[in-house]
């Protein structure tokens, strides 16, 4: 197919370009649209599992490229329709020659790498940026193109190197997801904090289960089974399920309200409570006063930015959007609908998980190896670091604050395990 681009293939030099180049739009949109697709399909499967299948196809490809491992790969095992070229005009056979190309399983494709790389878009379920990973195959086969010939012959055989080297290149990157994959799994130990009133909340996991647990000085500690990510509010108590989100009175487990469908991570303020919600492809974050039934949608955001776990305090909440190098706490009034940034991550960290009580904010901060717990005093008080974590092994995640102190999970992505570590509030 490469001899069909060339000037006398193509009947003319500047015939030869114009179809280089229609051929360069169809390979590059067509990788594009694949990447955006299964980029999108991603961001609706849990991450744990996705980057679990991807260092496991990474492994299997490098097997494949060394010859160890006889896959079989999923192809079509013919060539562009060659009769497009006396057939159909040139911009019309050098735009679907590269459709075809860029969309990979078009034609015969001999190397795992790409179903790889496709893997690895699903996994990384932000449309956007897998359109632009994937972009970059398009990319690859224009310059098959438009440079053709072998250039690793002139290269005294270096072109047997060529497999090997695409081994390495999987095998190192299944190392690099490996961790990525162990750290999206829930930590076994007690994680997800909650206070206030000298009432704390927490959830713990073991042996496959997890639990809520709701402590109070000098009383029997309350559990609840099955459940996860508690929020606590004076006798209240809102906690996750296998049905949604259910808020109960702690002391007694009298249910006060149900709210079932795709809801997560509430947090409770008096009578209204905060919680993320998954509508299709889209998320958005709900308020709802349980006294009167109202609800409000405060914010609504697409596939592959994460809204976490809200904070509610009063007429104050917070929450994050975390989408890859764009991450920040806000802080809205919903008396007046104002919507603050109060901190805002860089590409290479993150600025995460908020907490809210009595005109203080808590948040947490991870840039290259360190993570710090931070304090603010509203509406414009110093920030103050209170803890924090330093090493490549320990994170800290979720937060809470009350009258006294600040609480956060530190977590140690080798052994999976969490605790929850407390320190005063300045």
């Amino acid at each position: 197919m490469v001899e069909t681009f060339t000037p006398a293939g193509c009947g003319g030099r500047t015939r030869h370009i114009l179809a280089v180049l229609m051929f360069g739009v169809g390979a590059i949109a067509a990788a594009a649209a694949l990447g955006g697709v299964l980029g999108l399909g991603g961001s609706l499967l849990p991450s744990r599992v996705l980057l679990a299948a991807v260092a496991a196809a990474c492994v299997l490809g490098a097997l494949r490229e060394l010859g160890a491992l006889h896959l079989p790969l999923p192809m079509v095992r013919r060539q562009v329709p060659e009769a497009w070229r006396r057939e159909r005009p040139l911009a019309v056979w050098s735009t679907g020659y590269g459709a075809i190309l860029g969309a990979g399983f078009g034609t015969y494709q001999p190397a795992a790498t790409f179903w790889v790389v496709c893997a690895a878009a699903v996994a990384l379920g932000r449309p956007a940026a897998a359109a632009v990973c994937l972009a970059a195959f398009g990319l690859g086969r224009v310059l098959m193109v438009a440079f053709p010939g072998d250039p690793l012959r002139r290269l005294a055989g270096a072109h047997r190197a060529l497999r090997p080297a695409n081994a390495l290149a999987l095998l190192v990157l299944a190392a690099l997801l490996v961790p990525g994959a162990a750290s999206a799994a829930q930590p076994v130990g007690r994680s997800d904090p909650s206070a206030l009133g000298g009432v704390v909340a927490f959830t713990e996991r073991s042996g496959g289960t997890s639990r809520v647990v709701v402590r109070v000085a000098g009383l029997t500690a309350a559990t609840f089974p099955d459940a996860r990510m508690p929020a606590v509010s004076g006798d209240a108590l809102a906690y996750v399920d296998a049905l949604g989100i259910r808020v109960v009175l702690w002391r007694t487990g009298q249910e006060i309200l149900r709210i079932g469908g795709r809801v997560d991570t509430p947090a409770l303020s008096g009578p209204r409570i905060a919680y993320v919600e998954t509508v299709g492809p889209r998320t958005r974050l709900v308020v709802r006063n349980f006294s009167t039934g109202t609800v409000r949608v405060a914010k609504t955001v697409g596939p592959g930015v994460d809204l976490g776990r809200p904070a509610l305090s009063g007429q104050l909440l917070a929450w994050h959007e975390a989408a890859g190098s764009h991450n920040r706490i806000l802080l809205r009034t919903l008396s007046g609908g104002r919507t603050r940034v109060m901190a805002e991550g860089r590409r290479s960290g993150l600025t995460v998980n908020p907490a809210l009580v009595h005109g203080y904010i808590a948040w947490v901060e991870s840039r290259a190896e360190r993570s710090s717990l931070f304090v603010q005093r509203l509406p414009n008080g110093r920030i103050r670091r209170v803890a924090g974590a330093l090493g490549p092994t320990s994170h800290l995640w979720n937060t809470a604050i009350d009258e006294s102190h600040v609480y956060v999970t530190r977590w140690n992505l080798v052994t999976n395990t969490a605790v929850i570590l407390r320190a005063r509030r300045p």
